[in-house]
């Protein structure tokens, strides 16, 4: 590859494709946006790699290269503004604040969930050190001024990938979709919005081990029961789709870069009418086989030979052109998913969860799921790109059926910002 290996996300940005993460942490107290901009500058010097601008190399390719301007926090407003615009002084990320939330905004170009949060961490640790003037106890949370972790800014090269073999995803087809939604969505007012979802972590991960799931796969299951009950019956096939990070397997488990393969779990229509157990199992192994490291290097292999493709196109234009049509995610051959889960895994936030209400992932996808958790608490901010509310009452209907406890909040608008690049 010619340039960073996060700088390839940027060809395939475009008005409907934001390619953002919004980070919401909404606190105990009101947020002081001046401790909060100390705050934010002060963690992100921890983050050297985040700290980065756009320019083009001589081909008209992207590339990032250092950035010394301070940090933007802004008041929350209607309108947020461009990632890299002079408003946000060229950076890819920004803070804004309103009441007691606290919006941390970065591309997803930099890194993914995994390379994210601790970003996220570091911010609100820092907040509450420039806020109460106390230094929590939260060992796991990275510290500003602390080193880098080994590995933490090595990306993926060529060489660390044998090939292995590639799934049939035959049973892949045919199954519903939701681009009609996702259209109308676009052209709809509050079509792009999220709700949140709150249950209690006791009550959730002793329903998911009495019956064979993990956290995420009892989401891909509570989430093919609702998808049942408001998609027309024509559709015989739904298929869940996973974000999986495989950087551990490659020697790589520290790495920030958005380092991803999916796992998609076929569901007939039929199968909606087994228990959780059932499908638990059956979820569960699909995911087994499918982030087999042999599996994943076939995927990474893939990505490293479109990096590459697209370092052979001249000019700015013909790469995102190509970028549009051999996008691994959406372009010609992918495998498109009914829906998504995505769970950035157990975080230990410490004390600092003391200062805190909740925390979620907004992004850009529709029906979309991005588990995240917080001390007693797992959230699920339901993502979607859509005027309608059928599959928040579908997903709302099956927690009741079975029993399962939660809070809902929302809708909230996305908010989510564009690119100037």
């Amino acid at each position: 590859m010619k340039n960073s290996f996060d700088s390839y996300g940027l060809y395939s940005i475009s008005p409907v494709s934001h390619y953002t993460v919004r980070a919401r942490i909404t606190m105990k107290e009101n947020v002081d946006i001046e401790a909060l901009t100390r705050a934010v500058n002060i963690a992100t010097d921890r983050y050297p790699y985040f700290k980065v601008k756009p320019e083009y190399d001589d081909d008209g390719g992207y590339r990032l290269v250092p950035n010394d301007k301070p940090v933007v926090v802004l008041p929350t407003s209607e309108s947020t503004p461009k990632l890299c615009s002079r408003e946000v002084n060229e950076h890819f990320l920004f803070a804004d604040c309103c009441g007691r939330d606290i919006y941390l905004n970065i591309s997803h170009a930099l890194a993914g969930g995994k390379g994210i949060q601790p970003w996220v961490q570091t911010c609100v640790y820092q907040y509450i050190v420039e806020r109460y003037g106390v230094e929590p106890d939260a060992s796991s949370i990275r510290k500003p001024g602390s080193p880098l972790l080994e590995g933490e800014n090595l990306e993926p090269a060529e060489d660390m990938f044998r090939e292995g073999f590639t799934l049939n995803r035959e049973r892949c087809k045919g199954a519903f979709a939701t681009l009609f939604d996702y259209i109308s969505g676009i052209i709809n007012p509050r079509g792009h919005e999220y709700f949140i979802f709150s249950f209690d972590t006791r009550d959730l991960l002793s329903l998911a081990k009495c019956n064979d799931n993990s956290v995420n796969s009892l989401f891909d299951v509570l989430m093919f029961k609702a998808m049942d009950k408001v998609i027309p019956a024509r559709y015989s096939k739904i298929v869940a789709m996973n974000a999986c990070n495989p950087c551990a397997q490659f020697g790589l488990p520290n790495s920030r870069y958005n380092i991803l393969t999916h796992v998609y779990i076929p569901y007939d229509r039929k199968m909606a009418e087994w228990d959780l157990e059932k499908l638990g199992t059956i979820t569960r192994g699909a995911t087994a086989l499918q982030s087999d490291e042999l599996c994943a290097a076939t995927e990474m292999i893939a990505m490293m030979n479109y990096c590459n493709a697209i370092d052979r196109q001249h000019g700015t234009k013909n790469k995102k052109r190509y970028a549009a049509k051999h996008s691994l995610s959406h372009g010609k051959g992918s495998v498109i998913g009914s829906y998504m889960v995505s769970y950035s895994g157990y975080a230990d936030w410490g004390e600092v969860a003391d200062y805190m209400d909740s925390f979620v992932f907004i992004c850009d996808g529709h029906l979309m799921l991005e588990i995240s958790a917080l001390g007693d608490k797992i959230f699920c901010a339901f993502n979607q790109v859509t005027g309608t509310d059928k599959y928040i009452r579908g997903f709302e209907a099956v927690l009741q059926e079975l029993g399962i406890k939660y809070e809902k909040k929302g809708p909230f608008k996305k908010n989510l910002s564009e690119h100037e690049l």
